[in-house]
């Protein structure tokens, strides 16, 4: 095998190991209520149920800021764990959505 090849082949286990750690991470903080409450109370801190439309630029750029981060979040737990998503926002549903 070529150095390239290998250094490819290491480079495809490497981020397919990451991968599953980010899967088994998401899904280790939902399979607790604690952690199912954690993570939606971040959502929400983010923005993510709601607008960030505020008529300062400046203060609506850190919203969409702040909620892109929450939205990379929210797409990473729809991805490896949607059963879990569902119970998550099954469990706070009382909050409202805005």
């Amino acid at each position: 095998m070529h150095d390239d090849e290998e250094s490819a082949l290491l480079d495809e286990q490497e981020q397919a190991l990451r991968e599953a750690n980010q899967e088994a991470g998401i899904r280790a903080l939902l399979s607790t209520p604690i952690g199912r409450q954690y993570l939606f109370d971040f959502l929400y801190g983010c923005r993510v149920f709601s607008t960030v439309f505020n008529e300062a630029h400046a203060t609506m750029a850190f919203y969409e800021g702040r909620r892109c981060v929450g939205l990379q979040l929210l797409a990473d737990i729809t991805k490896y764990a949607p059963d879990l998503n569902e119970l998550m926002m099954r469990e706070n549903n009382h909050r409202g959505m805005q």
